[in-house]
C-alpha cells in the first residue's frame, strides 16, 4: 500500500461535493430536474464522477470518468461498480454503509485498481451518499482522482533512494547514514540488530549516544572533516560502539572496523560503514589464551614432545623433557631433519609407523626403542598425530620413557612366577578368598587333596554355602580376628573333607591383592600326622 503527500489537487472532490451539496439544496421538486442539474454542471468537471444507484450500478458518469475507464457512458450504463473497477472499493462501501446512511463521506485510501480495458490505475475515490426531497437515500456519488502520473513522478523522483536503502540491507555490514548533526537518519537491518534494542530505535538519536566515551572527540573531528572533504574517507580500525546506547543501564559493548564517508549531499549527509569485529576478537582472544596453554603444558609436560614438519620431517620444536629423554639439545637438533638424526634404533620400525600414521592420522601406544645422542638405547611408550601449525601439516610425537616400567614389570612377572611356584608347589594347602563375599578365588592342589574335592567344585563357591568346618562358629571367630589384627598366625581348626574324614589344621591368613580384587590369603596346615604322633607318645609314655 502506498501513501502519497497531500496536493492542492486533492481538494478537487471537497469542492465537487461541497458543489453537490448545493445544487441539491436549491434543487426544484422534481427529482428528474435535479438529475438533469447535476449532469450539465458535473459533466465536464476535471475530476471524475459516477452517479450509483443503491444497489452499486452505474447511472451516470461525467467525461472525465470516461477517459478513467476508457469506456463510454452508454457502454457502462447499469453496470455493477465492482466490474469496472477491480479492487476493494465497492466492499469498502458495503462495510462503510452505515457512515454512509449517516451522512459522512467514505475515504476509498488510495490504490490501484483494473479497469475491464486492462488499465491500471492509482486512485483516490470518495463516496458521499445524495438524498432525494424526502430526505430518503436514492444515489451513491463516487469521486475518483487519477493520480498514476503524480505517482509516477514520485516514484522516479524517490526511486534512486528507495534502491539505495534497499542495497543497504542486503550487506552483511551494518550501515548508518548520518545528518549534517550526526543524527542517525536511516540504519539498516544489520545495524538494528547490532546497535538497537526495542526499547531504543536507532532512528532519530545521536550517533554519539553509541560512540564508547573513549572514541568520542576522535569520532567528531573525522565527521566533520568527512563533511568539508567527502573524497577522504576514515578509518576507525578499532571503533568501540555501544549496544542499546548510553542510556542503557549496562550497554554492551561492540568492538567494529568503520569508515567514515561524505555522501556530496548539500545535506551534508555522512555514512558509517562498520563491521562486526567482536567476535573475531573474542576468538583472537580465545586463540591467544590457547596457544598460552598449549605452550605451558608444552614446556613443562613431563613426556618428551617433538613436532616435526609432515613433508620433510624438519624438526620445528621440542621441550625440556625431550632433552632429559634423548639427550639433544635445542641447537643440536632444531632446523635438522629428524630421519638424519637416526633415533629408531630400527630404520623399518620408523617406515612402518610412518606407514600407519598416514593412513589413520594418528597413533596411540607404541612401544619401541630410540637413540639417544650418546648412543644409548632408550625403552619409550611413543604417540603420533597429525596437526596444523600456521598452515603447514605437522606431526605431533609424544614419548614417555618406561625402562623404569618395563623393570617394574619385569620384577612383578618374577614375582609372580615365584608366588605361583610357592602356590602350586607347596605340601601346605593354600586357598585365596574374595574378601566381598567370601568366594573361592583359586586354591592349590595340595588343599584339593586333602579336602577330597575337586577343583571345579570349589572355585567361586562361597565358604559360607560349603560344609568344611567341624564348629559352625569357626569361620565367624577366624573372619573377626582377621578384620581385628589384620592377620593371624598358626590358629588351630579343624576342617571337614567331602569324605566326611576331620582334617586338623594350623591356618594363617592375611590380607592381599590381586589384580586390584581385595581378597585373603589363607593356608592351613594339616596336623593330623602330627597330633596322632603326640597321642602315640602320650601313649608310650603312659605304658612306659
Amino acid at each position: 500500500m502506498y501513501y502519497l503527500p497531500d496536493h492542492a489537487g486533492y481538494a478537487m472532490p471537497g469542492l465537487a461535493a461541497l458543489l453537490v451539496s448545493i445544487l441539491f439544496l436549491l434543487r426544484p421538486n422534481s427529482t428528474r430536474s435535479a438529475f438533469l442539474r447535476f449532469v450539465q454542471v458535473f459533466e465536464h468537471a476535471p475530476a471524475g464522477l459516477l452517479l450509483l444507484d443503491l444497489d452499486g450500478h452505474v447511472e451516470w458518469l461525467n467525461t472525465s470518468t470516461e477517459k478513467i475507464l476508457g469506456q463510454s457512458l452508454t457502454e457502462v450504463t447499469g453496470q455493477p461498480l465492482a466490474t469496472l473497477l477491480t479492487g476493494d472499493a465497492w466492499e469498502t462501501l458495503q462495510t462503510e454503509r452505515r457512515r454512509l446512511l449517516d451522512g459522512h463521506r467514505v475515504d476509498l485510501e488510495g490504490y490501484y485498481l483494473d479497469t475491464t480495458q486492462g488499465r491500471s490505475i492509482w486512485t483516490r475515490a470518495y463516496a458521499n451518499l445524495l438524498r432525494n426531497e424526502l430526505n430518503k437515500p436514492e444515489f451513491i456519488v463516487i469521486q475518483l482522482l487519477d493520480l498514476t502520473e503524480t505517482l509516477s513522478a514520485n516514484s522516479a523522483a524517490s526511486s534512486a533512494e528507495s534502491r539505495f536503502l534497499e542495497t543497504l540491507d542486503l550487506i552483511t555490514d551494518f550501515v548508518i547514514t548520518l545528518d549534517h548533526s550526526g543524527r542517525i537518519k536511516h540504519a539498516n537491518t544489520r545495524a538494528i540488530a547490532t546497535l538497537g534494542t526495542e526499547d531504543a530505535p536507532l532512528a532519530n538519536n545521536s550517533i554519539l549516544d553509541y560512540i564508547g566515551p573513549e572514541d568520542r572527540s576522535t569520532f567528531i573531528g573525522a565527521f566533520k572533516a568527512c563533511q568539508n572533504t567527502a573524497d577522504s574517507p576514515v578509518e576507525f580500525p578499532g571503533l568501540k560502539m555501544l549496544q542499546g546506547g548510553r542510556s542503557a543501564a549496562e550497554p554492551a559493548i561492540r568492538h567494529v572496523s568503520a569508515t567514515m564517508i561524505g555522501l556530496q549531499s548539500p545535506e551534508g549527509d555522512v555514512a558509517l560503514v562498520c563491521q562486526d569485529i567482536h567476535e573475531q576478537l573474542a576468538s583472537l582472544e580465545q586463540l591467544r589464551s590457547s596457544e598460552a596453554r598449549f605452550s605451558r603444558i608444552f614446556h613443562s609436560s613431563p613426556d618428551a614432545i617433538l613436532i616435526v614438519r609432515q613433508t620433510d620431517s624438519l624438526i620445528l620444536d621440542f621441550n625440556a623433557s625431550f632433552t632429559r629423554l634423548l639427550g639433544y639439545s635445542r641447537e643440536d637438533a632444531i632446523g635438522f631433519l629428524e630421519k638424519d638424526l637416526e633415533l629408531f634404533v630400527d630404520p623399518q620400525e620408523r617406515t612402518e609407523i610412518a606407514r600407519q600414521l598416514e593412513s589413520s592420522s594418528e597413533t596411540t601406544d607404541l612401544e619401541t626403542r630410540l637413540r639417544a645422542k650418546t648412543g644409548e638405547l632408550v625403552n619409550v611408550e611413543i604417540s603420533l598425530r597429525y596437526i596444523e601449525i600456521d598452515g603447514e601439516l605437522c606431526t605431533l610425537c609424544i614419548g614417555r620413557d618406561i625402562t623404569t616400567r618395563r623393570l617394574a614389570e619385569s620384577a612383578l612377572r618374577a614375582s609372580e612366577e615365584k608366588f605361583e611356584q610357592v602356590f602350586s608347589r607347596s605340601p601346605d594347602g593354600i586357598v585365596i578368598l574374595k574378601q566381598s563375599d567370601l568366594s573361592i578365588y583359586d586354591i592349590n592342589d595340595s588343599f584339593l587333596l586333602a579336602s577330597d574335592y575337586s577343583r571345579a567344585e570349589l572355585l567361586g563357591k562361597s565358604v559360607y554355602d560349603l560344609n568344611v568346618f567341624d564348629h559352625a562358629n569357626e569361620l565367624e571367630e577366624a573372619t573377626s580376628q582377621l578384620a581385628a589384627q589384620g592377620s593371624f598366625s598358626n590358629r588351630e581348626m579343624q576342617f571337614i573333607a567331602k569324605s566326611g574324614r576331620r582334617i586338623q589344621s594350623l591356618v594363617s591368613a592375611t590380607f592381599i591383592e590381586i589384580n586390584e580384587e581385595p581378597c585373603i590369603l589363607c593356608i592351613a596346615k594339616n596336623v593330623n600326622d602330627l597330633r596322632q604322633a603326640e597321642e602315640n607318645l602320650k601313649l608310650s609314655e603312659q605304658r612306659f
